[in-house]
């Protein structure tokens, strides 16, 4: 199974010398490590495709979870070795880090892990001094590939690692040194993307500190381990923000939706999203839904097919439900413009049954096709003119909550 519809569908395409109108990708669902399927799974794609064709029946292959583990590849590991400036206050000054990740045996996405790795190497945190020199490795090992952030854990989790070490070396409170840099309104990212006023994170950390109560809770964990040799409780409250969009690819932040509506009202819906748990077809059905002004039920999507979809992008980098459902709302805004003469005729509160008749009778068309590409991004690498750079990420996504660890001993065991 694949998030990425297209990409098998070229490379069996490639392989067996078949056009790409005559090769059709389905995907139902998926289950865990979708990651992993946007590339690796395109070789026993290929692999099976060939012998398809030689042998004209229908072929499928299973790996075991040994050969699946060693070769479709993984989350990079990555190491940074930084160092870092920073007042006797505790405000941030300067950022120095090397931050290398292991590509395994061949580049796969490692290239791209490695600039999301870069650019979420400050997580929340203002810092106006920032080198970062990105590395991939070449090892012996399976390629690492694509996998649930993308690069993005891995630089939050270095960034929250050197601010616990300025925290202990000027003795300051972590959650003080956290609160202090915190990104404000106006300022800029090491890659020079604006922070606007859809950022919440300063004000989410105040909401959470008071809504869990946190200072007496870690008031009370202090106290119990200031009371305990062995036995170690903990509490953190932690922000992150995630870069929404194909950073590195400009090109796959682009959808296209098909809208049909029949006759009787109901609708079948098509778009390049795939489902992997996460609830996309829900999400895309409740967007026709909406925009249609139709009940959730009347819509119906089957699966993701080459065939209904063409060139669809990865349903990756957190853009899945932006991407599709504003390519439906797309076609639904074309459905409702044919249909708005009708619903003047009949209400605007008709049920879609007597308006697609009623369109369909007046040779009007109810399919659809929709598209949208992501606006204001083009990050160029290398721009540093604040005049001309484009944002890299279209928004970020914001968490902020407090982390309960279980209690730990002595020697490091939970």
């Amino acid at each position: 199974m694949f998030c990425h519809s297209m990409e098998p569908q070229e490379f069996v395409s490639q392989v067996t010398g078949v056009p790409s109108n005559k090769v059709n990708v389905r995907v139902k669902r998926m289950g865990g490590a979708f990651g992993g399927k946007e590339s690796r799974s395109v070789q026993l794609a290929a692999i099976l495709a060939v012998a398809a064709k030689k042998e004209w029946r229908p072929m499928r292959c299973m790996l075991n979870r040994d050969e699946d583990m060693m070769t479709s590849g993984q989350r990079h590991p990555v190491q940074c070795r930084w160092k870092v400036g920073v007042s006797l206050d505790g405000k941030l000054l300067a950022l120095e880090a090397d931050v290398y990740d292991n590509g395994g045996y061949s580049q796969d996405m490692s290239g791209a892990v490695m600039d999301r790795c870069c650019t979420h190497l400050e997580n929340c945190y203002e810092i106006p001094h920032v080198l970062i020199r990105g590395h991939c490795c070449k090892t012996h090992t399976h390629s690492n590939t694509a996998f649930r952030g993308f690069g993005g854990p891995q630089a939050m989790f270095i960034a929250e690692s050197y601010m616990s070490a300025v925290a202990e070396g000027l003795n300051i409170p972590i959650d003080e040194l956290r609160f202090k840099n915190l990104y404000k309104v106006g300022e800029h990212t090491p890659f020079l993307q604006k922070i606007d006023e859809d950022w919440h994170i300063p004000m989410m950390m105040e909401q959470v500190r008071k809504e869990v109560d946190y200072d007496n809770r870690r008031a009370a964990i202090e106290k119990f381990n200031s009371e305990h040799k062995w036995r170690k409780r903990g509490i953190s409250m932690i922000p992150t923000k995630f870069g929404l969009s194909f950073a590195t690819a400009l090109h796959l932040n682009q959808a296209t939706a098909s809208v049909k509506i029949f006759a009787d009202g109901s609708i079948l819906l098509h778009h390049g999203g795939t489902e992997m748990g996460q609830g996309l077809y829900t999400k895309m059905c409740q967007v026709a839904a909406q925009e249609l002004n139709v009940p959730l039920d009347s819509i119906f999507t089957q699966d993701t097919t080459t065939y209904q979809s063409a060139n669809a992008s990865p349903t990756a980098a957190s853009s899945g439900s932006d991407l599709n459902g504003m390519a439906i709302k797309d076609a639904c805004d074309q459905l409702n413009e044919r249909l708005k003469p009708f619903r003047e005729k009949y209400g605007t509160d008709a049920p879609m049954k007597t308006l697609a008749h009623a369109a369909y009778l007046e040779r009007v068309s109810l399919v659809a096709s929709g598209f949208w590409k992501m606006p204001r991004i083009g990050y160029v690498w290398g721009n540093y003119d604040m005049k001309t750079v484009k944002p890299m990420y279209y928004y970020f996504t914001q968490v902020s909550s407090p982390t309960l660890p279980s209690h730990v001993t002595r020697s490091g065991q939970h």
